[in-house]
């Protein structure tokens, strides 16, 4: 039995699997088994690769019990119900060619956070890479050595990102113009490869952002650059999604579930 074990390490896939499907055809009273045994196999690799994602995309902690509750949807106003369900509840923005980002702003400790990791929970669960991350880390990452350089490990991993959150952006103060337009720049990189490549290599490029303050407030915090405030705007104008996450409902309370 080992040997065979031993020989069978030997072979790849393919040829394992014309091993399995001979013994399939050629033996009826293996076929139940066999395919028991394939679709626990088939459970515990897609159910790994979903660990792998939610344990690589440095989600912030969330009390298990808010997860369980989900987002109440009675905390957004009727408008932005509407986009919830046609743009973010099924994860439609991630492939949608012209509008793949959302921008979600209001007071702290309304929420924003919980949906962010809600969404990003189910985009894992769903196959797509995603990764979170606060705003002034992100900035730190263009401060270093080399700007704009793919071949540095953390730019890299969010500028591949399928679905990237970041918290609490334009939240920082950035008088370093040279940091504004590498940002602005690592935008544009995301965008010009969103949903390019052929069959399966058509991956999303998608954004989600977390703002305290409206986008019409974020020249302020910009470098004093009108230019580059303007096309973070119209990222989200023109290619996104604006869902406010209203005040008047703590979210606390919320018994609607999503995602969980």
């Amino acid at each position: 039995m080992f040997n065979i074990f031993n020989e069978l390490k030997v072979f790849n896939d393919r040829h394992l699997a014309n091993i399995v499907y001979s013994l399939y055809m050629n033996h009826a009273e293996l076929q139940e088994e066999l395919e028991q045994r394939i679709n626990l196999a088939k459970e515990r690799k897609e159910n790994d690769s979903t660990n792998n994602k939610l344990n690589g995309a440095d989600f912030p902690y969330i009390n298990e019990d808010k997860l369980k509750k989900g987002f109440n949807i009675d905390s957004l106003n009727e408008i932005d119900q509407d986009s919830f369900n046609e743009k973010i509840k099924d994860l439609s923005f991630l492939t949608d060619r012209d509008k793949p980002n959302v921008l979600l702003f209001g007071k702290p400790e309304r929420g924003k956070e919980l949906l962010s990791v809600l969404i990003g929970r189910a985009a894992c669960k769903k196959g797509y890479k995603t990764n979170f991350i606060r705003y002034e880390y992100l900035l730190d990452i263009f401060r270093g050595d080399g700007y704009f350089d793919p071949a540095n490990e953390p730019y890299s991993t969010l500028a591949k990102s399928e679905c990237l959150i970041i918290d609490d952006f334009a939240g920082t103060i950035e008088r370093d113009k040279m940091v504004i337009s590498e940002l602005q720049r690592f935008f544009r990189f995301r965008q010009a490869n969103h949903l390019q490549g052929k069959g399966k290599k058509k991956r999303p490029r998608s954004n989600i952002i977390l703002s305290y303050y409206p986008f019409h407030k974020w020249n302020d915090y910009l470098a004093d650059e009108p230019e580059k405030a303007c096309y973070f705007q119209s990222l989200i104008e023109q290619h996104g999604t604006m869902i406010k996450v209203d005040d008047s409902v703590e979210y606390q309370t919320l018994e609607s579930r999503f995602w969980y």
